[in-house]
């Protein structure tokens, strides 16, 4: 259809879109015939030329071919455009005559109606008289005409409501048609709050798919914290282990010290220094028994020990106090080191319980989405897969059901086409 209005390849007059629009079908495809006969005689000099088919392709002709296309796209466009204006024309025209159409209908209506309450009343036929229910009510004595009569006979008073009927129908058409005009403004308003949920309808969808990927990156976020988390409380036993083994190394040495001072101490040696002295070198490993000269070298468990049994006078009233103050204020602290150290262990365990657990849910939940993604995939495949099986099915069974034969083989050259 672009090579129709193009005017160095076509002999076909441009046709402008109203006149296209205001063809019947036969002109129309007589202009389609014509188009297309003058485009296939302008391809096969390009197509049957051996220097172009076998060397390259001539760039003129596809820029022109391209100028064309976009011509064409262009007059499609102009044409919807112009189908639509004229649909929107002929639909307003249309309910303009409905409406139209409905109030004749309604004022015709009305009209017979009030020709026949005015003219064809009963009250107007020769025997009304004598079917009257109010004849004695109504009925008059008078004989003159009203204008002859005198303010004693006075037929009609002031303020008297003679037009009620004409009034009241009047009222009930003006009536309908402010209902017409409310339920045309009902409907106007209804597709616009239509179009305004469509519109709140997308926003919450784009709302969703934003939160969704913040949801994503917090859950990211919470796990490379946790991850953090492990590793800290790691290092954090490490060096709880360290400064464990570092306290009992201490303790050790305060314990040996301890047992060096009780069997060193001059109060267990009744004071005599070469027992303490060989008593510090048999702790420090310089010897082993007491000297030569010692007076106590030959009693075995006094030279072993250092301390003078038969030379002890007993401990006073206020080293035994001493002693035992000192002694519950070592159990003291011994309780309150262990009462410590069973609060930090469980507090510890706590921690890594709760890390565990954090660990168990992380898992979980990572074990969950890729069982969820694996059904996903499951799925989808198995759609493609009926969908290609169905699509190869149409192929073979329906689309190439003929063979070519040798009619097939023999037209190529023949056209362009």
């Amino acid at each position: 259809m672009s090579s129709m209005y193009s005017s160095n390849l076509s002999p076909v007059p441009r046709v402008m879109p109203e006149v296209l629009a205001n063809l019947n079908p036969d002109e129309r495809a007589q202009l389609n015939v014509a188009r297309r006969r003058s485009v296939e005689e302008s391809r096969k000099p390009r197509i049957f030329d051996p220097k172009i088919r076998t060397i390259g392709v001539d760039k003129q002709a596809l820029d022109q071919q391209v100028a064309e296309k976009q011509q064409k796209e262009q007059l499609e466009k102009e044409i919807d455009a112009m189908y639509a204006k004229q649909g929107l024309m002929f639909d307003t025209i249309q309910k303009m005559q409905s409406v139209e159409q409905a109030r004749a209908a309604r004022e015709a209506e009305e009209a017979t109606k009030a020709f026949s309450l005015m003219n064809l009343k009963k009250e107007n036929r020769r025997e009304f008289d004598l079917n009257d229910p109010k004849a004695l009510k109504s009925g008059s004595d008078v004989t003159l005409p009203a204008d002859q009569l005198g303010p004693a006979s006075m037929q009609t008073l002031n303020g008297a409501n003679t037009d009620a009927k004409a009034r009241l129908r009047a009222q009930q058409r003006q009536m309908r048609e402010w209902i017409a005009q409310q339920k045309f403004e009902k409907e106007m308003l209804k597709k616009a709050e239509q179009e305004e949920e469509r519109m709140y309808a997308t926003q919450a969808l784009q709302g969703t798919s934003l939160l969704t990927g913040v949801e994503l990156h917090t859950i990211a976020d919470r796990r490379a914290m946790a991850v953090a988390a492990a590793k800290a409380n790691r290092e954090l036993a490490m060096q709880k282990a360290k400064q464990t083994i570092e306290t009992r190394i201490k303790e050790q040495e305060i314990n040996a010290a301890e047992v060096r001072y009780h069997l060193t101490s001059p109060f267990l040696a009744d004071g005599r220094l070469d027992l303490t002295q060989k008593a510090e070198g048999s702790l420090n490993g310089t010897g082993s028994s007491l000297g030569e000269g010692s007076p106590t070298s030959s009693g075995g468990d006094q030279a072993t020990h250092g301390t003078l049994r038969e030379g002890f006078k007993g401990m006073t009233r206020e080293q035994r106090q001493t002693f035992l103050s000192d002694n519950f204020g070592m159990w003291r602290d011994k309780l309150e080191q262990k009462h410590s150290a069973v609060g930090e262990e469980k507090a510890w365990a706590d921690q890594m319980e709760a890390q565990r657990r954090l660990a168990v849910a992380c898992d979980r939940e990572r074990n969950r989405h890729a069982r969820r993604m694996r059904e996903e995939t499951v799925n989808k495949n198995l759609t493609l897969a009926k969908e290609q099986k169905e699509r190869k099915d149409i192929l073979d069974k329906v689309v190439y059901t003929n063979k070519p034969t040798e009619a097939f083989f023999s037209s190529f050259g023949t056209s362009t086409r």
